[in-house]
């Protein structure tokens, strides 16, 4: 079975962005998850902090989460975010995570998992992780952008571009929003990061905040 989660990004209830070239389709047996956790790498490094996950039932192990991560035919970069950080916009987000309170783990590394506790992913989370950004890009998305486009970039995914510069309206969003830089598999995890980063700073120089979101197929 399947089931429509129709979502809107909102300025606020008076003057609600109707976005309906987005939505967001998800299977009713599978779920986000946060979960926060130890994980311990064969180096002999702790690292704590949270994660996501989509999955068919909640784990309420370390060993449950990581025979998930193992699942992957090859071994990547897990973010793990050491501390998660309210937004308020664009609404249905939720949550981000700075980029110095970002550790990057790769999945081969990890030795175990200690399990700490887990919560519900917020209605319009990325489903492949947290954003990701700096910290003045948080301190900006506490207020509300003079200008807001989400342009759809592939199968059940988007970008949202939000404005906080008077220069910037949504005729130039439309032009700059949704010119992602697609994941290149001949580089490592770490470059196209790097990669995405460069474009983000770009647009942020600009005082345009652009995060992509991805939903649950």
């Amino acid at each position: 079975m399947q089931i429509r989660l129709a979502r809107k990004l909102c300025l606020g209830l008076a003057a609600c962005l109707a976005l309906d070239a987005f939505s967001t389709t998800a299977r009713a047996d599978f779920e986000c998850k946060i979960y926060k956790a130890n994980f311990i790498l064969k180096s002999g490094t702790t690292v704590r902090g949270f994660i996501t996950l989509n999955s068919s039932v909640a784990y309420d192990t370390g060993k449950q989460i990581l025979d998930d991560l193992r699942s992957d035919a090859r071994t990547y970069d897990l973010p793990v975010y050491r501390k998660l950080q309210k937004i308020r916009y664009p609404m249905g987000l939720g949550l981000a995570a700075a980029r110095k309170d970002t550790v990057p783990v790769g999945t081969g590394d990890i030795r175990r998992i200690d399990y700490i506790s887990s919560r519900n992913c917020v209605i319009g989370m990325e489903a492949t992780g947290i954003p990701s950004i700096p910290q003045k890009a948080i301190d900006l998305l506490q207020r509300r952008p003079f200008a807001l486009v989400e342009t759809p970039t592939g199968d059940l995914q988007s970008e949202v571009c939000l404005s906080y510069n008077r220069q910037v309206g949504r005729a130039e969003l439309r032009r700059v929003c949704g010119k992602i830089k697609k994941w290149n598999p001949q580089l490592t995890d770490r470059e196209n990061e790097v990669r995405k980063n460069q474009r983000f700073d770009g647009l942020f120089e600009r005082g345009i905040v652009a995060i992509q979101l991805q939903g649950v197929s």
